[in-house]
């Protein structure tokens, strides 16, 4: 049993949308795997290659397991734990998703299991790397065990996961991971739209980032919560998306600059990003962070590129792929 599910980009709106902005996110063309294999036996196996990391365990396990990721989730909202300290083990992250979806009267259904997730979307790059893990790893143990999953089941325990990884998730990376395409995305309300990108939109990635998105999250609450910034950041992104809608290349340069500058303003664009971007923007371009970026260091992990005419001089800088959608969101593959 296969199943994937896709990587994201926000377009506009990333920090914005957790203050009730709206944000734009399309799914892109690189993924999350899980497949899973019945070897028999009384424990559950866990494999993630890309990690080197292992795990066998009973099933009977995951319910404590999970009982413990819930209450250092609300230490954290108390204020009295950091995000950082929420999951114990990277995989934990994993294991609470299943003890989410499968009853504890149903879990031991589990052992016998090997489950082994692989990807190709850069870890810690705003590129929803574990909402897409997570998201592939629930459908292929659905259809495993032959549990009902909607879509909105899906999206459900997909967003649980994901609060314990990044604190209070806006449901922005489990949106667009589980269904594709593109969307706006407002206050947990999700609308496909049609958005034509074309060969004029990149991805690069910058390294990754020094801090987590928890963090990034948390330290722009505490410095700009109550700010009047978000409704700059509501009207940026309604700009972009007209401007893309009637394929108009220098709005699309304005606006994407003007986002920019409001990430940095918010302090999530360290300076060694800031001076590439500012290269791109020579050139008659565009460039900003995809994702949380980070507060400190030196990388920001993804980064959203418009550029008509691309100099082969800023493809020397990160490593630089051209934004292809994906249109199908997480899916069962055989």
């Amino acid at each position: 049993m296969d199943a994937v599910a896709p990587a994201k980009a926000i377009i506009s709106g990333e920090h914005a949308v957790v203050y009730g902005a709206p944000a734009l996110a399309v799914a892109i063309n690189r993924h999350a795997r899980c497949r899973l294999d019945r070897i028999g036996g009384a424990s559950l196996s866990l494999h993630l290659p890309d990690l080197n990391l292992h795990r066998t365990l009973s099933a009977t396990e995951l319910p404590a397991l999970a009982a413990g990721c819930r209450e250092r989730h609300r230490a954290f909202e108390a204020g009295t734990l950091p995000v950082s300290r929420v999951l114990a083990r990277e995989e934990d992250l994993l294991l609470y998703a299943l003890a989410d979806l499968v009853p504890a009267d149903t879990g031991t259904h589990l052992d016998g299991l090997s489950i082994t997730l692989s990807s190709d979307i850069p870890v810690g790059a705003g590129m929803g790397s574990s909402a897409a893990t997570v998201a592939a790893l629930l459908r292929a143990v659905a259809a495993a065990l032959e549990l009902p999953l909607d879509e909105r089941a899906l999206l459900a325990h997909t967003r649980s996961a994901e609060s314990l990884q990044h604190g209070r998730s806006s449901g922005i990376d489990p949106a667009i991971c589980c269904r594709g395409g593109a969307i706006r995305y407002q206050q947990g309300r999700i609308e496909p739209v049609a958005l034509e990108l074309d060969q004029s939109w990149y991805l690069a990635d910058s390294g990754r980032p020094q801090a987590s998105t928890g963090v990034c999250v948390e330290q722009v609450r505490r410095n700009f919560a109550n700010s009047a910034i978000w409704s700059e950041f509501a009207d940026v992104t309604e700009t972009l998306y007209a401007a893309i809608r009637r394929a108009d290349p220098a709005a699309i340069v304005t606006a994407l600059r003007h986002n920019h500058r409001l990430l940095c303003e918010i302090g999530v664009v360290p300076e060694p990003v800031q001076a590439w971007i500012a290269g791109l923007e020579r050139s008659g371009g565009a460039g900003k962070i995809s994702g949380a970026g980070s507060v400190t260091g030196s990388s920001a992990g993804g980064l959203l590129i418009y550029h008509p005419a691309m100099p082969e001089t800023q493809l020397n800088n990160h490593p630089v792929m051209l934004l292809e959608t994906d249109c199908h969101g997480a899916r069962v593959r055989n």
